[in-house]
């Protein structure tokens, strides 16, 4: 016979540990895999000392940015582990301008101590600034309001102490070991360390496609196999890599070693690769300098026209595919709790259906009646007799996209009859309910409750909404009884003798409590009326005792019937409802309509019906969120770009050079639209973040640019156009390398995210670190393994990482896109610049030679013999 300890199964409805397991391990895979792309284009084309210097930036920046979180008793979490994504490769910016700047000098025969001692006192105001105004830009994000505000702040919190430690780290750290560095020792080191990693990895993927030859499966041979391919293949996928990616970059932008001696000796025309290009190609743009910056703002005005006529939609999270969702079922009628639970049940079984043939729920959870808490934040409606909670499989082994799924149920359950059923997916971000909310209000509330069935209608037409809820109480009837106070003091009649009564044709009334032998707890005593006797047609009737004898309770008392109102809602002083509706999934192939866009069409719906304008009506919900979030942020945008100039002025004390390099902010913005219209994203609140991060980091390169330039300008003097086109060519060329290795690590850093890929490193880093290295090797083929659960090595990252796609996407292309303008526009408004000051100069010549020429005429004719004296 089974015990009751056998018969009971307990499961789980809802895991959020594996929901929030499957995110940090998507982010901490992604932040390995940017600093390896970090790393291998640094490598490849700093050299090796410098790569390793670089690299130590990296992590020593993160060590630092650990300490500050931990000793602020922050945790690590989702947001704080994609800050370290997006600054992986902002980290390495003042580290790469000192490395590469020290070895410029080490090229021209100074020793280490002097290469890397002057690099960090000539670079250190140019990476103060740039740090400062990325710092200026992140800062005003930490009074970010509301709900969305609790979730970013961590954002600007990890990024204010990470970038703060990459300062300490480039101006400080990097110099003294750089100084210090045996270049033995780095090479040593960092052959082993990549050998090292290579070996285990190759080795590990030999394993697992051994481990797929079914005749090898059991074989001793595995790990030997394993063990071979990692000494052979490791060394040969180092050199591929490496000397590959080196090769490619020689190429396009020449040797460092050959092309620093052309750059030191003032000849840019002597560049070669990419930097001769794009000597040869600025040395032409440099010619009609005017017309390059109206270019400029042509593109600017275009990118804004462009992305206007493309009608791009705004979101407030992103939409990612959901985990679980909520299904209520409502019934409006005296129903018993049997009959709802069988109403429940035809809707369950409607799910068990799907969930047996497509195998697409982990756990369902069923709840009859009302009541309880489910896994959102929205309150469950008067009428909701029972909610079904689905948790979906893994995001890896969905067969179809929830939506789809969610759509189905919809479909299966429109013809049950006097059943309602409302499908709400836990999605991202903050829980606040239906994608439309509409708000009503009025200090009449017959006009708004009319006014509430118009906007009803318009709803109920269009056929984008679904869910529709008024907000409106749930049709009912109250009685009132109203005592007839000189009746009732003439038969010598109670109020509380009546109630009594009234109270025996409902629950009873209660007399006295005993206790029963054997309990501990009271027992009431209750009295009233036969089942007969109890209902609204009997009430009038009942018979009270009373002085004058035996009367009906209808002589004592006037019975009034209304309309029940359960809720009274009043926001400003003023009768209040809320409306709400989902929108309606696409059909299959069609295009899903955004929030943004239905909001649109509805209001134009409501402002078309006239509403009486003592009803006043706005959306509220994500839009109301969205827009106070957008609004917040145009103003941090603008703290920030006051900031940033305040410090550009202390620095370069010119109002000119500090507007041109806040010019790369605006130059990024349409590299911002121009990829939201290539991927076919919306403008949320996330990508409106990653604009506002993106103006503290494109103006890094224009910095760097003019600070060249500057110095180059006190050492050479220019006197003439021909001088100052040489300079900014000599600033070009020297800048090139540093300012692509900058852009290209940050891109880099973002770029798996962006695209939406992710690599599993997390298993295998742990595998080789917790073991030692021959008892992991049996087990790397075992991780590759389980990497084909998730479709490969190389895979499209999990839905929850999903959120901060929008946000790379904006500074990936706008820093792309402004780099690429800025290396251009900037010489072009520095030579216009340079043509300002050299007309000053030779205008005042002018001016004396014309003074020299009048005096010597008038000492000619002996005119003015006396001014000519003077």
């Amino acid at each position: 016979m089974e015990t009751l300890q056998e018969l009971i199964v307990a499961t789980s409805s809802y895991d959020d540990s594996v929901f929030v397991k499957t995110l940090l391990g998507d982010l901490i895979n992604n932040v390995a895999f940017a600093v390896l792309l970090v790393m291998i284009v640094v490598v490849a084309i700093l050299g090796l000392r410098s790569a390793l210097l670089v690299a130590i930036a990296i992590p020593g920046s993160y060590m630092l940015g650990f300490i500050a979180l931990n000793m602020m008793g922050l945790s690590a979490n989702i947001v704080v582990l994609f800050s370290l994504i997006l600054a992986s490769g902002m980290l390495v910016d003042g580290a790469v301008v000192v490395s590469e700047y020290a070895d410029r000098r080490l090229s021209e025969g100074a020793s280490m101590v002097e290469a890397y001692g002057e690099a960090a006192k000539r670079m250190a105001w140019p990476i103060i600034a740039s740090t400062s105004t990325t710092l200026i830009v992140f800062a005003p994000l930490l009074f970010f309001p509301g709900f969305t505000g609790q979730f970013m702040k961590y954002l600007p919190i990890t990024l204010l102490v990470t970038l703060s430690g990459s300062l300490l780290m480039a101006l400080f750290f990097v110099p003294t070991l750089g100084a210090n560095f045996n270049r033995f020792f780095s090479v040593v080191f960092f052959i082993f360390g990549l050998a090292a990693g290579l070996f285990f990895f190759v080795g590990g993927m030999t394993g697992q496609l051994v481990d797929n030859i079914p005749s090898l499966q059991d074989s001793p041979l595995k790990t030997p196999i394993g063990i071979v391919a990692g000494l052979l293949l490791g060394p040969a996928a180092f050199s591929i890599i490496f000397f590959g990616i080196r090769t490619i970059f020689f190429m396009l932008i020449g040797n460092p070693r050959q092309t620093r001696t052309a750059e030191e000796a003032s000849d840019p025309y002597q560049a070669k690769g990419l930097a001769g290009l794009y000597v040869a190609a600025l040395r032409q743009l440099l010619k009609a300098p005017i017309m390059v910056a109206v270019l400029g703002l042509l593109v600017l005005v275009f990118s804004f026209v462009f992305y206007a006529s493309r009608n791009i939609p705004t979101e407030f999270f992103p939409a990612t595919e959901p985990d679980s969702a909520n299904i209520f079922i409502k019934a409006r009628g005296n129903l018993s709790i049997d009959e709802k639970d069988a109403l429940v049940r035809d809707v369950e079984a409607v799910i068990y259906d799907l969930s047996v043939a497509n195998q697409e729920f982990s756990a369902v959870s069923v709840r009859s009646q009302s009541g309880g808490q489910t896994n959102t934040a929205v309150p469950e409606s008067e009428d909701t007799i029972g909610s079904v909670q689905l948790t979906f499989v893994d995001y890896f082994n969905r067969s179809r996209p929830v939506a789809e799924t969610l759509q189905e149920i919809r479909e299966r359950t429109d013809h049950f009859a006097g059943v309602q059923v409302e499908i709400l997916a836990i999605a991202g971000g903050p829980p606040s309910g239906k994608a439309v909310q509409l708000r009503l209000r009025s200090e009449n509330a017959a006009l708004l409750i009319a006014e509430l069935g118009r906007v009803r209608s318009i709803m109920e037409d269009n056929p984008d909404l679904v869910d529709i809820e008024d907000g409106l109480p749930l049709p009912g009837t109250k009685i009132s009884l109203d005592l007839k106070e000189a009746d009732a003091q003439r038969l010598g009649v109670t109020a509380f003798q009546i109630s009594q009564y009234i109270q025996m044709t409902n629950d009873g009334y209660i007399v006295d409590n005993i206790r029963l032998d054997g309990s501990n707890e009271e027992t009431d005593i209750v009295f009233r009326f036969p089942p007969e006797f109890r209902s609204i047609d009997q009430l009038g009737r009942i018979r009270i005792n009373t002085q004058g004898g035996s009367v009906p309770i209808s002589n004592l008392v006037d019975f009034k019937i209304d309309e029940r109102t359960s809720l009274i809602t009043r926001i400003d002083e003023r009768r209040a409802y809320t409306m709400s509706a989902n929108v309606a999934a696409a059909a299959s192939g069609a295009e899903q309509k955004a929030d943004s866009t239905v909001i649109a069409e509805l209001t134009e719906a409501l402002e078309a019906a006239d509403i009486d304008p003592d009803v006043s009506w706005e959306f509220v919900g994500d839009n109301q969120e969205q827009q106070e979030a957008f609004s917040f942020l145009g103003f941090a945008f603008a703290i920030a770009m006051v900031g940033m100039f305040t410090v550009l002025i202390t620095q370069f004390n010119s109002f000119y050079r500090a507007l041109l390099i806040l010019t790369a902010v605006a130059m990024s913005i349409p590299g911002v639209m121009f990829g939201l219209i290539l991927t076919n994203s919306g403008f949320g609140v996330f990508t409106f973040i990653g604009v506002v991060s993106l103006a503290g980091v494109v103006v890094n390169n224009n910095i760097v640019l003019v600070d060249t330039f500057a110095n180059l300008e006190r050492e050479n003097r220019p006197r003439s156009n021909d001088d100052y086109a040489r300079l900014v060519m000599l600033t070009g060329a020297q800048r090139l390398r540093p300012v692509l290795i900058t852009t290209v690590t940050t891109i880099l850093g973002l770029l798996p995210l962006a695209m939406g890929i992710g690599v599993d490193f997390q298993n295998f880093v742990i595998t080789g670190v917790d073991l030692s290295p021959l008892a992991s090797l049996p087990l790397v083929g075992d991780f590759f393994a389980s990497l084909n659960a998730r479709e490969g090595v190389v895979s499209q990252v999990a839905a929850s990482a999903q959120w901060w796609t929008g946000m790379s996407q904006a500074i990936a292309f706008g820093l792309a896109f402004s780099t690429m303008v800025s290396l251009f526009f900037t010489p072009c408004m520095l030579m216009i610049q340079g043509r300002m000051e050299v007309r000053k100069i030779t205008g005042g010549a002018g001016r004396r030679r014309k003074l020299e020429r009048f005096a010597e005429t008038a000492r000619e004719q002996g005119a003015v013999g006396g001014v000519v004296a003077s």
